[in-house]
């Protein structure tokens, strides 16, 4: 009847009040599912004497390998990331997207290497025609100009790496953009990386020189037309 099944319910839920000490927040699909509590409570509530299941740390490959070897097709292996594989391949798309903007940006600015050259052509038109008149060759001319244009892309990537870094310090050290309330990083995480150092350095300068070497070319056709 009613009664016998509402009676079955009630025993069939276990319920205690517990005090909460605090509130984590990783992210939405752990934090509606998962409550930290300690192992001793848990037992004593669930009336479990094992945890069902352990969090082994040790060599992820090591451990990949014996895993795979002693259960052979009847388990499924994965690692952190390949648990959560739709995340990360959204936050490597993000960094791909702001390697592009990165190349696109640079390529904007070294077409003022060209309106720069330009200008110091114009300049010294006098003394290139001089130049000229002493036996110097479009090729030495070319090698001058490249060397100013290279000088550029030079001063300009270290004006930006120098402040880039200054504006990484100051976010990881003091702070500046905050992620605002229910995050455990109160601030904006940022880290520097030498693998990022070196990408940046390699995109610049190869930009840079590219567009140093067409520039170039570009000013000696118009003095010679000149």
């Amino acid at each position: 009847d009613a009664t016998t099944t509402a009676l079955n319910l009630s025993d069939a839920v276990r319920a205690k009040n517990v005090f909460v000490t605090s509130i984590h927040t990783v992210q939405p699909d752990y934090d509606v599912n998962k409550a930290i509590a300690p192992k001793s409570w848990v037992q004593a509530f669930t009336g479990a004497k094992h945890p069902s299941y352990l969090e082994v740390y040790d060599d992820d490959n090591a451990l990949r390998k014996s895993i795979e070897a002693y259960f052979g097709d009847r388990a499924i292996t994965a690692d952190r990331l390949e648990q959560e594989a739709t995340l990360f391949k959204v936050m490597r798309s993000e960094r791909l997207v702001v390697l592009a903007i990165l190349a696109f940006v640079v390529v904007l600015a070294s077409f003022g290497i060209v309106s720069a050259l330009t200008i110091i052509a114009l300049e010294k038109k006098s003394d290139i025609y001089t130049l000229w008149s002493m036996g110097t060759s479009n090729a030495q001319l070319r090698s001058i100009f490249f060397k100013n244009g290279l000088l550029i892309v030079l001063a300009g990537w270290a004006v930006g790496l120098s402040l880039g870094t200054t504006i990484i310090l100051i976010q990881k050290y003091v702070g500046v953009v905050s992620l605002g309330s229910g995050y455990i990083q109160e601030y904006y995480p940022v880290v520097l990386s030498w693998k990022h150092y070196l990408l940046t350095t390699s995109i610049v300068l190869s930009i840079g020189t590219a567009i140093s070497m067409w520039s170039t070319g570009k000013v000696i056709q118009q003095i010679n037309e000149t």
